[in-house]
């Protein structure tokens, strides 16, 4: 079981998120906004295995959200998402791109995980 953190401004999207993750055995706690988030974090030091955040969101996007929790959290593994084009830079581990199927986000969250 991982300690997810889930980042996404969309109600549907962050209540998917959320779904996928409990029915793969993994627990999430869900943010609709970055800065809240990042300051959850920051709070909780050591309490996740892994951010998954959406790329774009109001007051900060995910890229920004990733670039700072990789200031204090080097090691923690990133997972970017977005309905959009992939970004040229970012510092997530995956990007992926929306929609994806159930299975897909447990798969790669194990992947990111094992390494």
């Amino acid at each position: 079981m991982a300690r997810i953190l889930v980042v996404d401004d969309d109600d549907t999207n962050r209540r998917l998120c959320w779904a996928i993750l409990k029915e793969y055995g993994h627990l999430a706690c869900t943010f609709y906004d970055a800065e809240l988030a990042l300051n959850h974090l920051l709070e909780n030091r050591h309490h996740y295995d892994l951010l998954l955040t959406d790329l774009e969101m109001p007051k900060m996007q995910g890229d920004e959200l990733s670039n700072r929790v990789r200031e204090h959290f080097p090691d923690l593994p990133i997972i970017m998402m977005s309905g959009g084009e992939v970004p040229m830079e970012h510092s997530a581990d995956i990007f992926l791109s929306k929609p994806f199927h159930a299975q897909e986000l447990p798969r790669i969250i194990d992947s990111l995980l094992k390494k």
